[in-house]
């Protein structure tokens, strides 16, 4: 079985969830892990079809409008999944840590300025002059602010690619080491030095019987006197 990382339990998920949290209200990227680039283009579409802009500048002010409209959105949400998730590790509020109060400060300073950047687009958006509605310079405004977002969007596809490509061969890499076969544990009957390996290769050659001659005289000499 692979070696797993990260927390396991259920106390250390919440926590490691938290911290993810934090980073993820910080950051002013248009995507970030779990968000979904349709819902941003449906939120796009939404703001062209509410206020019908007659101008590129007009369309400009909405394209701002749906950008702040996205991070307040992101925001307050993870600043109420961060607020359950302390409540879920320390129900009691009294036992919160200074640490705690801190991250929940931070996300709380972090929603509240994207409340006050939403609030400033859309005073901008209120002053978009509405002209006679045409529906192709609609579209053709919309499209040139889905141009605009597009790099980040194409970014983020491709961050998602190598991420499951990174998933899929880490995971191809533990199923083929479960398939390796165990060791081979025979002995190893291999000559080790220079003189086994010598004696191993050119075993020694069997005596020859002695001759007839040497067999006598052999014979003499071992006679009793």
């Amino acid at each position: 079985m692979p070696n797993q990382s990260g927390p396991v339990t259920s106390t250390g998920k919440s926590i490691s969830c938290m911290n993810h949290l934090t980073h993820g209200a910080a950051s002013s990227s248009l995507f970030i892990q779990g968000d979904d680039p349709a819902d941003f283009d449906a939120l796009l579409r939404d703001g062209f079809d509410t206020y019908q802009p007659a101008t590129p500048d007009d369309a400009r002010l909405l394209g701002d409008f749906a950008l702040a409209r996205w991070l307040l959105v992101r925001r307050q949400r993870i600043h109420a999944e961060y607020e359950y998730s302390l409540h879920g590790v320390k129900p009691d509020p009294t036992v919160w840590t200074g640490e705690d109060l801190h991250k929940l400060n931070l996300m709380d300073r972090y929603k509240t300025q994207a409340e006050r950047a939403f609030k400033r687009s859309l005073d901008n958006v209120m002053t978009i002059r509405k002209a006679a509605f045409n529906e192709q310079r609609s579209q053709d405004l919309l499209e040139l602010q889905r141009q605009r977002f597009q790099l980040q969007r194409d970014r983020f596809e491709l961050a998602k690619e190598k991420h499951s490509f990174a998933v899929a061969k880490q995971e191809a890499r533990a199923a083929a080491k479960q398939q390796q076969p165990p060791p081979n544990n025979k002995p190893n009957n291999k000559p080790n030095n220079k003189k086994e390996r010598h004696q191993h290769n050119n075993p020694a050659e069997p005596t020859p019987p002695p001759s007839h001659g040497q067999a006598a005289q052999a014979a003499a000499a071992n006679a009793p006197n």
